[in-house]
């Protein structure tokens, strides 16, 4: 064997190596964002069990997104609507979608008038023009009646 098939050879094993050692990499890459999804998970919910909104809020979407946690519509409106009730602006806005929509309840587009205004009244624009686009599909008997409940909502303490 020459020294060119020699090289040749060497280099062949040395990509198979790097190969090999990137692809473990890639698994601890991996392992570590699922142990510090489920960190950031465990201590989200304790936050967010002493009633801390924000917490609730940001748990909620990590449960959406799939962010470093298994997907779980369920769970994501579980938390998203503790945040909501206590008068967290985005999480209003963002129950208000979920009504819209149907997500992981069912559809309700008064309710969802109600959460969007309820945001929309704290400044939130988003809100107000996902409220100004869903009430052109409300009778007026229904926007009568989500203004009502807004203007009834009182903010919850979890």
């Amino acid at each position: 064997m020459d020294l060119l098939e020699r090289e040749a050879g060497m280099r062949l094993r040395q990509k198979k190596w790097l190969k090999l050692v990137c692809a473990c990499a890639l698994v601890a890459v991996a392992l570590t964002g699922c142990v510090a999804g489920k960190e950031q998970e465990k201590e989200l919910t304790a936050k967010a069990e002493r009633g801390d909104a924000q917490a609730q809020l940001n748990l909620a979407m990590m449960y959406f997104q799939s962010n470093g946690v298994d997907q779980s519509d369920r769970k994501g409106v579980f938390w998203l609507r503790k945040s909501a009730e206590q008068g967290l602006a985005a999480a209003q806005r963002n129950l208000g979608t979920v009504y819209e929509i149907g997500l992981a309840t069912r559809k309700n587009l008064v309710e969802a008038d109600k959460w969007y205004t309820l945001s929309a009244r704290q400044d939130n624009a988003d809100a107000l023009i996902d409220m100004k686009k869903l009430e052109h599909n409300l009778t007026p008997e229904q926007i009568k009646t989500a203004k009502r409940l807004a203007d009834e909502w009182r903010p919850r303490k979890f």
